[in-house]
C-alpha cells in the first residue's frame, strides 16, 4: 500500500500467494469463486492461458507443467481431466462448484503450517464427526443463551400477569421470544469474541456477516422445519384417528404414518447439528487463530473494502480480469465482486 498526501491506496494486493488462500482466509472456505480465481492465477504465471468468458465459465488452453505446488497441480490436473479433443479446456461454474469441496480440503490442509489456529482439537472432517461436535456445543451454547437471556424470560412471566388484554399480552411475549431467540444468540457470541475483535472494525463486520448472520439463516431454517414437521403431523394425527387415510392408504400403512414421526424430526435435528457443527468449529478456528493468520485475514478484509469503496470493479464480469489482473482476482476470492458471473460481455 502506498500514500499520497494522507490518502492511502493499494499499487499491488497485500500478499502474493494463491487467490485460494486470501478467500479462505477472508470466508474461513474455499468456494467456486477461489477455484475461478485460481485459474486465473495461473494465467497470470503463464502455466494457462484464459481464450474465453462464456456466460457458464471460461474456455482455457494449457500451456505448461513448471513446478508448481500441491495446490497448483491439482488443480491443473482438474483442468486437465476437462480437455477436449482440441486440447482447450471448457470449465463450467458447475464443474468449479463441483470441484471447490475437493480443493477447500486440499488448500486448507496445505496451508495449515503457515496459516493456522491454537484450537486445542480437531474434529474429524465427517458427518459424525460434525454432528457430534455440533451436538456438544449445541449443548452449551444453549446453556449460555439461556443463562443471558433469563431477564427476558422473567420479563416475559412478569407480562403474562400484569397485562390485562390476553391478544396484546401474548404479542409482547411473542416480541420478547422473537428478541430472545434472534439477539441473545448474537450478544453471546459477541461477549466471547469480545477481546478478539479488539476494536477492529473489519474483524466486527467479519464475525457479524460470516458467523452470526450464518447462524441466524441456520436457526431460521431450522425453526420452519422443525415446526414445519410438528404442524404437519399435528394435522396427521386426526386424519389417522378418524379413519379419514384408509381412503387413500392401506389400513397398515396408514396407522404407520405417525410413526415416521420419530425418523423425520431426527433427521431434521440431524441435519442442523451438522451444520452448527461445522459452523461452530469455524468460529472456534477464527477465535484462536494464531497472529500471523489474524494478520493476513484483517489485510485482506481491508483490501476487500477499499477496492468495493473506490473502484467499479466489484460490479464487473470475469472478462475485466484482463484490465484489472491481480485486482480482480483476489478481489474475486475474497468475496468483492458482486456479479462475476452475470456476462462476459466488456
Amino acid at each position: 500500500m502506498a500514500a499520497i498526501e494522507n490518502e492511502s491506496f493499494y499499487t499491488e494486493a497485500p500478499y502474493s500467494y494463491a487467490p485460494s488462500i486470501a478467500e479462505y482466509l477472508a470466508t474461513l472456505k474455499v468456494t467456486r469463486n477461489g477455484v475461478i480465481a485460481d485459474i486465473m492465477w495461473l494465467d497470470q504465471m503463464k502455466i494457462i492461458k484464459i481464450l474465453e468468458y462464456p456466460p457458464d465459465g471460461l474456455i482455457i488452453k494449457l500451456i505448461s507443467d513448471a513446478d508448481l505446488g500441491d495446490n497448483e497441480r491439482l488443480l491443473l490436473g482438474f483442468l486437465k481431466s476437462k480437455r477436449a479433443e482440441d486440447g482447450t479446456v471448457h470449465i463450467k461454474l458447475s464443474d468449479a462448484d463441483a470441484f471447490a469441496k475437493t480443493y477447500s480440503d486440499a488448500v486448507v490442509r496445505n496451508t495449515s503450517s503457515i496459516f493456522g489456529s491454537r484450537v486445542p482439537f480437531a474434529v474429524t472432517n465427517s458427518w459424525m464427526g460434525y454432528l457430534g461436535f455440533g451436538f456438544l456445543m449445541n449443548l452449551i451454547f444453549g446453556l449460555a443463551v439461556g443463562m443471558i437471556g433469563m431477564p427476558l424470560m422473567v420479563v416475559s412471566m412478569l407480562l403474562s400477569f400484569i397485562v390485562q388484554d390476553p391478544v396484546a399480552a401474548m404479542g409482547l411475549i411473542v416480541a420478547i421470544q422473537l428478541i430472545h431467540y434472534v439477539a441473545t444468540p448474537a450478544v453471546v457470541i459477541f461477549l466471547i469474541s469480545y477481546r478478539k475483535l479488539s476494536g477492529s472494525r473489519v474483524e466486527r463486520r467479519f464475525l457479524f456477516k460470516e458467523i452470526i448472520v450464518q447462524y441466524l439463516k441456520m436457526s431460521i431454517i431450522y425453526g420452519i422445519a422443525l415446526y414445519g414437521t410438528l404442524g404437519f403431523f399435528f394435522v396427521l394425527m386426526p386424519l389417522v384417528s378418524t379413519g379419514f387415510l384408509v381412503r387413500f392408504l392401506s389400513p397398515e400403512l396408514s396407522m404407520a404414518m405417525p410413526l415416521l414421526f420419530v425418523p423425520v424430526y431426527l433427521s431434521v435435528m440431524g441435519v442442523y447439528l451438522y451444520y452448527f457443527g461445522k459452523l461452530a468449529y469455524r468460529y472456534l478456528y477464527w477465535l484462536w487463530e494464531t497472529p500471523e493468520t489474524a494478520e493476513n485475514r484483517r489485510k485482506w478484509l481491508e483490501f476487500k473494502e477499499f477496492v468495493i469503496d473506490n473502484s467499479e470493479v466489484e460490479k464487473r464480469p470475469l472478462k475485466h480480469y484482463e484490465l484489472w489482473g491481480q485486482f480482480y482476482y483476489y478481489t474475486l476470492a475474497v468475496g468483492g465482486i458482486i456479479k462475476p458471473y452475470s456476462g462476459s460481455e466488456v
